[in-house]
């Protein structure tokens, strides 16, 4: 939020953010493990020769990338 004070007036701005509703990865050693616990990636996508593996993010999703990471 922006806060901005001209001529004894406050104007309040606000800044819309993206949200975006997919996680994406390339990282095939992090695609093999989400498939071993039952995740499916939800589409996929080559741009330049690189495959970009998308993910619907939810709790379960979350849950196992900690897992994965940690």
């Amino acid at each position: 939020m922006e806060i901005e004070i001209k001529e004894g007036m406050i104007i309040i701005m606000e800044q819309k953010v993206k949200f975006d509703k997919e996680y994406a990865t390339q990282w095939l050693k992090e695609v093999d493990y989400l498939k071993t616990v039952g995740i499916e990636p939800t589409f996929d996508k080559e741009i330049n020769g690189v495959k970009t593996y998308k993910y619907t993010k939810n709790k379960k999703l979350f849950e196992a990338l900690a897992k994965f990471h940690n």
